[in-house]
C-alpha cells in the first residue's frame, strides 16, 4: 500500500482534529465501500459489507506525525450540507430574507445568532458571517509513513476481488496504490511476537514499545460507546506482544515479504 499523500487523522464527530494516527479498523473497512459501491460498477455480494469482514489490521510502516494549521475551503466541499449554506448566503446577497434560509444557514455552519440578531447585522454581514464559518482555520493531525504500509484484509471469498482495488485510505486526500500480494499464512508457537501490525489491547496479555489509542474496530451508529482500546507500534520500534487467550501468532510470507501478526483465533489458520 504506497501513500501518495499523508493520512488524515480526523477525530469522530469532528471535521478536523486529533485521532488516532494510523487508519483504524473500521477506516480500513470504509476502504472497501469505494470500489464496492462505485456508481459505474456495482458489485452485487448479496450480504452486509460488515458480514463479509472477519478481521482487519494495518502494518504500520516508520512514520512522523505533525500536526498543521490547515484552512478548509470548504466553499469548493461537495457536501451537501455545506452547499445548502453557500446557497442561502447567495440567496441573501441576492435579496432574500434571513428568516426564509435561517434553517440552511445553522445548519451546517454553526451560526448561533437568532433570526432577528442576523436581521439586524444586514443581509451582507449575515451571508459573510455564514461563509466565513467555513473557511476559519483548524488544524489537522497528518501521518507521514517513510515506507509502504500492508492491509491484512481477513474476509469472506466473495469480497477479496474488491480488497485488490482500495485506492483511497480515510478522507480523499488520502490517496494510495493498492498491490495485492499472494501469502501463505503460517501459525506460530512463539508466545512472544513482534510485529509492526496494531490489535486491540485484548490480543496480547503484555505489551511493549507501542502506543494506545481509542480507535474503532467496524462502523458503528454509536461511535463514541463502541470505541476501543488499541496498541500501535511507536514510530520506529516493533512491538513485542506476549500473545492473549483466543489469539493466535502467525508468519505471513509472500513475494519478498515475510511479516508477523496477531490474529484472533476464529481468523488464524
Amino acid at each position: 500500500m504506497d501513500f501518495y499523500s499523508p493520512y488524515t487523522s480526523v477525530q469522530v464527530f469532528a471535521e478536523h482534529g486529533r485521532g488516532p494516527p494510523v487508519p483504524p479498523p473500521s477506516t480500513l473497512i470504509g476502504a472497501l465501500a469505494a470500489p464496492l459501491y462505485h456508481p459505474e460498477e456495482r458489485w452485487e455480494l448479496g450480504a452486509d459489507l460488515l458480514d463479509l469482514v472477519k478481521y482487519v489490521t494495518f502494518w504500520v510502516p516508520p512514520y512522523a506525525v505533525v500536526e498543521n494549521i490547515s484552512r478548509h475551503f470548504s466553499i469548493f466541499s461537495q457536501r451537501k450540507q455545506r452547499a445548502k449554506v453557500i446557497g442561502a448566503a447567495m440567496k441573501l446577497v441576492g435579496g432574500g430574507r434571513v428568516a426564509d434560509v435561517y434553517d440552511d444557514l445553522k445548519n451546517y455552519a454553526n451560526v448561533r445568532q437568532s433570526v432577528e440578531e442576523l436581521e439586524r447585522f444586514g443581509r451582507y454581514d449575515a451571508a459573510r458571517m455564514a461563509v466565513q464559518v467555513l473557511l476559519q482555520p483548524a488544524t489537522r493531525l497528518e501521518t507521514y509513513f517513510a515506507e509502504p504500509g500492508y492491509v491484512l484484509y481477513v474476509v469472506e471469498d466473495k469480497l477479496a476481488e474488491v480488497a485488490k482495488r482500495v485506492f483511497r485510505i480515510g478522507p480523499k486526500e488520502s490517496l494510495v496504490a493498492a498491490t495485492p500480494i499472494e501469502v501463505r499464512v503460517e501459525p506460530l508457537e512463539s508466545e512472544v511476537v513482534k510485529t509492526r501490525f496494531y490489535a486491540p489491547e485484548e490480543a496480547g496479555s503484555q505489551w511493549s514499545k507501542c502506543v494506545n489509542v481509542y480507535m474503532l474496530e467496524r462502523p458503528s451508529k454509536n461511535p463514541l460507546a463502541d470505541l476501543k482500546r488499541y496498541c500501535v507500534p511507536e514510530p520506529l520500534n516493533d512491538m513485542e506482544v506476549e500473545v492473549g487467550k483466543g489469539w493466535r501468532a502467525v508468519r505471513i510470507v509472500g513475494e519478498g515479504v515475510e511479516l508477523k501478526a496477531v490474529l484472533p483465533s476464529y481468523a488464524a489458520p
